[in-house]
């Protein structure tokens, strides 16, 4: 998705909250919004939301001289990832299908997100993540992803947020040897980078993105990495962030699992705020 109209309030709110981090200084302040919404404004044009705000944390971080400002939040997301994933293992073996209890935990455990949610808390949310099996969702489309995954020989995996990278582990590893599962390359929210999957358990071969982008960008990311999702298989991507961005790169064949986090997205799928969504799209 490039940027929507509907769009700038959600950027404006972005400006606005890191130019309060990097000061207190009313004036400066507004300069700084002021900086961040005329780079929004010369680069608005056929690039999605993700890419926006690869720029504002470069911004960021040139101000401060801090690019990871979630370092602490993603160990602590983590750690509570690894703490629950043990009960969420012993609900998918005592499954009836454990493929799709798999895929709907995975999806569920996209509500760890500060970067969405600033205010995100991760108090019970072993029982939340839990819910996500008395919800709605397209039982076709869990069935085809099966059929498809079962069939690929080379599956990339794009993550999203610490945390939730715990729960994926739940697909990742019922497909072992098929699945290389992307990181992003450099600080970005509280997106999973290289050791981030480390720490939360996963030993499937790791590519990284190359770039800090909250999703997948032609111009930002490597040859490498575009090179290897233009060779996959199939592309399962996760979160909001993949799907906004994802959409614009022409990959052959895209799973996109996610919560339904703005009206933006929600008006493009026809979808309600907050709802699950299993979404298949081939070139």
């Amino acid at each position: 998705m490039q940027v929507q109209l509907g769009c700038y309030g959600c950027v404006v709110k972005r400006a606005i909250r890191l130019a309060g981090l990097i000061t207190d200084d009313l004036e400066t302040k507004k300069k700084h919004i002021d900086a961040m919404l005329k780079q929004f404004l010369a680069m608005r044009d056929g690039c999605s939301t993700p890419e926006i705000s690869c720029e504002f944390n470069q911004y960021f971080g040139r101000q401060t001289g801090v690019y990871d400002f979630f370092a602490e939040a993603k160990k602590r997301s983590t750690g509570i990832g690894l703490e629950v994933l043990p009960k969420l293992r012993k609900v998918v073996e005592a499954s009836e299908d454990p493929f799709v209890t798999s895929l709907l935990l995975a999806v569920s455990g996209n509500l760890i997100d500060y970067g969405n949610d600033p205010n995100f808390v991760l108090e019970n949310i072993e029982e939340r993540i839990l819910a996500v099996l008395d919800e709605p969702y397209d039982h076709a489309a869990a069935k085809r992803l099966e059929a498809e995954m079962q069939a690929a020989k080379k599956i990339v995996y794009v993550l999203d947020n610490c945390g939730e990278a715990v729960v994926d582990r739940l697909m990742i590893e019922r497909f072992p040897g098929k699945v290389t599962v992307a990181v992003r390359g450099k600080p970005i929210f509280n997106d999973a980078m290289r050791q981030d999957a480390i720490d939360s358990g996963i030993t499937a071969p790791l590519i990284e993105t190359g770039a800090g982008v909250p999703g997948v960008s032609r111009k930002y990311c490597s040859k490498e990495f575009l090179d290897t999702l233009d060779a996959a298989d199939l592309i399962i991507a996760k979160g909001q962030g993949n799907f906004e961005s994802i959409e614009e790169c022409g990959f052959k064949h895209v799973f996109y699992l996610l919560r339904v986090k703005c009206q933006m997205v929600a008006d493009s799928l026809k979808a309600p705020i907050n709802s699950l969504q299993i979404i298949e799209r081939r070139a």
